[in-house]
């Protein structure tokens, strides 16, 4: 390189000087990364250079029909194609007459007795010459410039030779050199060999990449193994592996095992930090991955001791991810004429990927879906080639294609032969072309469309239990919903005894098995729902219109029907029912609407005295037919209303059934939602509701576990080796760790040795007071988030692989979460494929005429006056909101066990049946339906698509809310989860994320507000990068952090002159949140939170702090104490009263504390002189005395003669000056940790004062009109 670029050269030696494109692409890929580079900027952008006469051609020998060479076969050396190359050049150039007469062609090589110059001596009559004969045949003798150019050609020989030495070939047999960027993979073989010997250190697992740090990731071991997890750092340790392959990994020695950098800090992470960067500047960028490594971390990491894990490095690939990835090419790092780039993926786990393109201009600035080809190993970055073009950046339509690509996620339209299969009919035509019915989105047709004039056939009615005219059945669902798949009905049979039913779409007679329509929604898995849309798992035509129960409209279901007792709720031994059935939906409700009819109000009348809560949202005067929240007339609301109160007496006797067994209950009172105007990122027609939780949501959610586990019985009895069940797995290790170490925090101990003592601690430590709602939020949701994931399992599959199922362990089967023995999908077949397969399960197994009747009746030995009990170990419940309303399902236990019986249903002929439609041959041969060896890979299918369906709209989520933070910049209280050496991580209950704070930038200095350190404003320095994002924060360089390393639960900030101030776990802190779109390139920008202040003790909220969790409490309370049979004994450290003069004591705490909740009649009666005398007492002249109120809400009141309202009378009537000097003490150091500064310190005691003053005078006066009516 350094030859081409001295003038000499071309002055006096070689004036005409001509370059094949062949040889400088094998000169690059021999050079070294510099050079390489320097060799791109030569010869980029021109053809011809010339400068006085002196020439430089670069003909591009591969781009010329004469001259181009076909691509080297597989057994064909690179080095081979290229010498043709150049010899078929050099012909066709000579023999055209391109050269004057009298010129000659110099052929420059390293080896003149090479097979190439041999050949184009005796083709072209070339000389061929080394590049110092060449320099001295053509240089003046005994110049300085010819002593020059010589030595430099003789060091770039030498360069060469050595280079070539160092050349070895790789696991693919590519020639690469020995100093390549990464090592060697082993051959397959060794692979094989490796993880075939038990006691080898080389495992297989797949490898995730942290989402916190690029530069970590984790191996999950296959299999049984002493090692779980196999901690990877580094990209060279990482050996071209990328975030989803399948990896084998060699254990290092235990001297050299790491501790995980995001243990202890938290990694700076720059939006697109490196996007402008070019590639030849970043080649070597991860031999410096350890150099913004503070040095604390450093030598921490080297050295072996506590915190250290199992570390190892991979030494091949298994199988590469073969999923797509989304990345964008930024303009600014291509140059004209360029026919690479580097593409940034979004997902910031993976590498940067080189794309090759002969129309790289086209790709700019666009979200590109690409796939990874390979990864060489002298390469930095692995190749890849791009497959479509989702749109520019910042469109919110690109941006939300371009997540369901990253979570591989199907948006493409419904195919020709899956509509073909769509009921169709002259009575019923189906407009597919104008009516968009082959789409899968919402938002690509129209948002409601004219439901079909379908009407039940006639040959359909004698098959099915015609419910129509004999049970009033209604849905009840989310405003605006379209697949209505769930419907109930209740009534009153003449022996006394309830009716209750749960009727469910009958989509398994629209969709036949095996059919086109059927194997594109197996494909699918699941409907996806996304914010402002969903893709739907089936067309819109049977999710929306023919399967949907419609209200008014005759619709298919099968239905699961139990016998009650009238007085208790206990399910009557020998009476559930399964079966096809006909209803017709008479009121398609919202939540809203069954919550106002349970309290007594109009359905359709506005809520006005909750306004800005969801209850507000009535359903306006204009409604759209097939869409949930119709009006229901008022005769019929009566109707409905003691239904509905019927089913809600019912869900609380399974609920009450559920806290006696130690159900798991991690509800949350409120959950964000967002709402959707927009069309481009950074507009502000985002917002953010709340939705509140109604009881009629767990009612209904009780109802469809019911259901749900009552059909699973069934399964796993009548097809043991084949039943698709719902299975969650206990967590597994130490995953309980950090919530047991976070209720440490409050003196509050956790146990959670299994669900039944889990729910017992948290009810514990809710009920003790240490506990305010926002930290429960957080317990509860930590709880969730550390559960293994539910899985569907083929009950044949879980019973080989358990070693339990040889001694008759019913637990095998068991649901974690939902404390049930069997447990699966059946209540949503519209969405979900997995309930598609338990219908017709369900269907064989009551089809089926040669089933033992042991198999269809379960009869119990004696009457059942209660559900039976689960093992203590397996009796919680989860309550949590997911995707939809009814994702309650998966996190709510019933613990219900009903008694299984067909009762009789119309006879049906087989052939009748087939021959009608009602049930297909495959239906009738339930054997045969689903077989082991195809239902164990469809539930693996079935499970991947299910997380893919999460994952993306957690990312939606995440999308959205970094829009609406664009546009919003709030501040809101927060709570340290954990700390670390420059910040912590906080939790915000209201928006329900996770996120880091930081309180030191990458050079180590400081950045916070000074008032929470006492720090001068003029000691300070404005504050830089995104730390100027809040007016209150500054640079402050005297400033360190101590962070208490073993113990981790303390960060404290220390500023010279002894200022300090400390961070604990639980702390709670006000935090700024924002995000700035404008960075915007190839990621989403990420939110950024900042610390903008300290919570004063003034603002603390304890439990109980809204009106609905109250009643709650209350309710639950006075439940527990009617039935003191099903109150748990546990051990904790709740105390069983609270002193007068407790800090923690509030009214909420008062109330629980109580021994009654509930007064009967007769004690209002006797309570009523008292009373009486009490208010004539207030009444007098001169009485002054401000003592409690009296709380009365529902059917509660408060006790007013209690000994807590005694003991605050008594402390009103009894004030003086040395009480208040006690209090002013005790609210002085309650809230010193928040008022951190001289000035307020000072403001504070001064307001102490002047209001013990006060007391002091009021009270003089007390005893002055005393003494004054006693004279008198």
């Amino acid at each position: 390189m350094e030859l081409l670029e001295e003038e000499a050269l071309f002055a006096r030696a070689a004036p005409r000087l001509l370059v094949l494109e062949s040889v400088l692409q094998a000169a690059l890929r021999l050079a070294p990364n510099r050079d390489a580079s320097r060799l791109r900027k030569f010869f980029r952008g021109e053809d011809q250079r010339t400068d006085g006469g002196v020439s430089v051609y670069l003909f591009p020998d591969q781009h010329h029909v004469d001259t181009f060479v076909e691509p080297m076969a597989m057994d064909e050396l690179q080095t081979v194609r290229d010498d043709r190359a150049v010899l078929k050049t050099l012909e066709w150039y000579v023999t055209r007459g391109h050269l004057p007469e009298d010129a000659k062609v110099v052929f420059m090589t390293r080896d003149v007795d090479n097979a190439l110059s041999v050949q184009l001596v005796a083709a072209v009559n070339a000389q061929a010459v080394t590049c110092e004969t060449f320099l001295m045949e053509r240089l003046p003798k005994h110049s300085a410039d010819t002593a020059f150019l010589l030595e430099l050609a003789a060091n770039t020989a030498e360069a060469l030779r050595y280079e070539e030495a160092q050349r070895v070939p790789d696991e693919n047999g590519n020639v690469v050199g020995s100093q390549a960027e990464f090592a060697p993979h082993l051959k397959p073989a060794q692979l094989e060999e490796a993880l075939a010997q038990p006691s080898s250190r080389v495992v297989a697992g797949k490898l995730e990449v942290s989402t916190n740090n690029p530069m970590e990731a984790y191996v999950l071991v296959e299999g049984p193994h002493a090692v779980e997890k196999v901690f990877v750092y580094g990209r060279l340790a990482m050996n071209r592996g990328v975030h989803g392959d399948r990896v084998a990994v060699e254990l290092l020695p235990k001297t050299h095992w790491r501790v995980p950098q995001s243990d202890r800090m938290l990694v700076h992470y720059t939006q697109d930090e490196d996007e402008h960067e070019h590639e030849h500047e970043h080649e070597h960028e991860h031999e410096h991955e350890h150099e913004h490594e503070p040095e604390s971390v450093k030598s921490e990491v080297d050295e072996q001791g506590a915190g250290t894990i199992p570390t190892g490095q991979v030494v091949g690939i298994l199988s590469r991810s073969p999923r797509y990835h989304v990345a964008t090419v930024i303009a600014s790092t291509v140059n004209e004429g360029d026919d690479y780039a580097l593409a940034v993926p979004m997902d910031q786990r993976l590498p940067k990927v080189r794309l090759r393109s002969q129309r790289l201009d086209a790709l700019l600035d666009k979200r590109l879906k690409i796939v990874i080809d390979s990864w060489a190993a002298d390469s930095s970055y692995p190749n890849g080639h791009y497959v479509g073009i989702l749109g520019a950046p910042g469109r919110l339509q690109t941006e939300l294609s371009a997540l369901l690509v990253d979570n591989e996620v199907e948006e493409a339209p419904f195919s020709e032969a899956a509509l073909a299969c769509l009921p169709s009919s002259d009575e019923c035509p189906i407009d597919i072309e104008g009516g968009c019915v082959a789409e899968c989105s919402t938002a690509k047709r129209p948002s409601r469309c004219k439901l079909l004039n379908w009407k039940v056939p006639e040959e359909e009615i004698p098959r099915r239990r015609d419910l129509r005219k004999t049970h009033r059945v209604f849905s009840v669902d989310p405003h605006g919903c379209q697949d209505i798949d769930d419907a109930m009905s209740i009534r009153r049979l003449p022996n006394g005894n309830v009716e209750l039913g749960v009727h469910i779409a009958d989509v398994s007679y629209f969709v036949k098995h095996g059919s086109a329509l059927d194997l594109e929604g197996r494909r699918r898995g699941t409907t996806v729902y996304l914010v402002g849309q969903r893709l739907d798992m089936l067309p819109s035509v049977l999710s929306a219109d023919l399967c949907s129960l419609h209200e008014n409209r005759d619709r298919f279901a099968v239905s699961v029907m139990w016998e009650l007792d009238g007085e208790t709720y206990d399910v009557v031994e020998n009476s559930t029912w399964f079966g096809r059935t006909i209803i017709r939906n008479c009121s398609s409700m919202t939540y809203e609407q069954a919550h106002r009819l349970l309290q007594g109000v109009n359905a359709d009348a506005n809520d006005s005295l909750r306004r800005g809560s969801t209850l507000a949202q009535s359903p306006s005067n204009e409604h759209f037919e097939g869409v949930a929240g119709g009006r229901i007339p008022l005769p019929l609301q009566q109707d409905i209303r003691d239904d509905l109160r019927i089913l809600t007496d019912v869900g609380r006797r399974l609920g009450r059934t559920r806290g006696s067994q130690g159900g798991l209950d991690l509800s949350k009172q409120e959950e964000v939602r967002f709402s959707l105007n927009v069309s481009e990122l950074g507009q502000e027609d985002v917002e953010i509701t709340v939705k509140e939780s109604l009881e009629i949501h767990g009612t209904i959610a009780e109802l469809m576990i019911f259901a749900n586990s009552t059909v699973a019985r069934r399964l796993v009895e009548r097809f043991p080796t084949h039943a698709l069940l719902r299975q969650h797995p206990p967590p597994s290790g130490d995953r309980f760790t950090q919530l047991v170490q976070l209720a440490k925090a409050r003196d509050v101990v956790i146990d959670a040795t299994n669900n039944f003592t889990l729910q017992q601690s948290l009810s514990a430590a809710e009920r003790s007071g240490r506990m305010d709602s926002k930290t429960m939020s957080l317990l509860k949701s930590l709880a969730v988030r550390v559960m293994t994931e539910a899985e569907y399992v083929s009950s044949g599959a879980v019973a080989a692989r358990d070693a339990a199922a040889t001694n008759g362990d019913s637990t095998r089967f068991a649901h974690y979460g939902l404390g049930l023995q069997y447990y699966t999908h059946f209540t949503s077949p519209i969405r979900r494929y997995a309930d598609v397969i338990v219908h017709r399960q369900l269907l064989a197994s009551i089809a089926t005429p040669s089933a033992p009747q042991s198999l269809l009746l379960q009869r119990p030995a004696a009457k059942v006056s209660a559900p039976q009990q689960l093992p203590k170990t397996l009796a919680p419940s989860v309550f949590e909101n997911d995707e939809e309303d009814e994702d309650f399902l998966d996190d709510l236990i019933s613990s219900v066990d009903s008694q299984l019986q067909l009762s009789p249903a119309p006879i049906v002929e087989k052939d009748e049946k087939v021959a009608g439609g009602g049930i297909d041959e495959a239906v009738l041969d339930g054997d045969h339906l689903f077989p082991p060896e195809e239902l164990v890979p469809l539930s693996r299918h079935l499970n991947k698509k299910n997380r893919q369906a999460k994952l993306a709209a957690h990312a939606c989520d995440e999308l959205f809310l970094a829009l609406y933070f664009s546009s919003h910049t709030v501040k809101v209280p927060a709570i340290i989860t954990a700390l670390k050496q420059n910040g912590f991580i906080v939790y915000v209950p209201k928006y329900d994320l996770r996120a880091p704070v930081y309180l030191r930038d990458k050079t180590g200095v400081v950045q916070m507000d000074p008032l929470l350190l006492g720090v001068r404003i003029v000691d300070t320095e404005p504050a830089t990068g995104a730390f100027a994002g809040a007016e209150c924060i500054r640079r402050i360089p005297q400033a360190q952090l101590v962070w208490d390393d073993r113990e981790r639960e303390t960060l404290e900030v220390v500023a010279p002159d002894d200022k300090r101030t400390v961070f604990n776990i639980l702390d709670e802190v006000e935090v700024q949140i924002s995000c700035d779109l404008t960075a915007s390139g190839a990621r989403v920008p990420q939110l950024q939170l900042l610390l903008v202040g300290r919570a004063s003790a003034t603002r603390k909220k304890h439990i109980a702090s809204s009106l609905s969790e109250l009643q709650r409490v209350v309710q639950n309370k006075s439940e527990a104490e009617s039935n003191p049979s099903t109150v748990a004994n546990v051990e904790c450290s709740t105390p069983s009263s609270i002193s007068e003069d407790s800090s923690e004591a509030n009214l909420y705490q008062l109330l629980l504390n109580a021994p009654n909740l509930t007064p009967s009649g007769k004690s209002l009666a006797r309570r009523k002189p008292a009373l009486e005398e009490e208010e004539g007492k207030k009444k007098k002249p001169g009485f002054k005395c401000r003592g409690p109120g009296r709380l009365v809400f529902g059917n509660f009141s408060t006790n007013s003669r209690r000994h807590y309202q005694h003991k605050l009378a008594q402390y009103m009537d009894e004030r003086s000056e040395a009480r208040e000097e006690e209090l002013k003490i005790q609210r002085f150091a309650n809230g010193s940790s928040a008022m951190t500064s001289a000035q307020e310190a000072r403001r504070a005691e001064r307001e102490a004062l002047v209001r013990t003053q006060k007391l002091a005078a009021e009270k003089r006066h007390d005893r002055i009109n005393r003494r004054n009516k006693a004279g008198k």
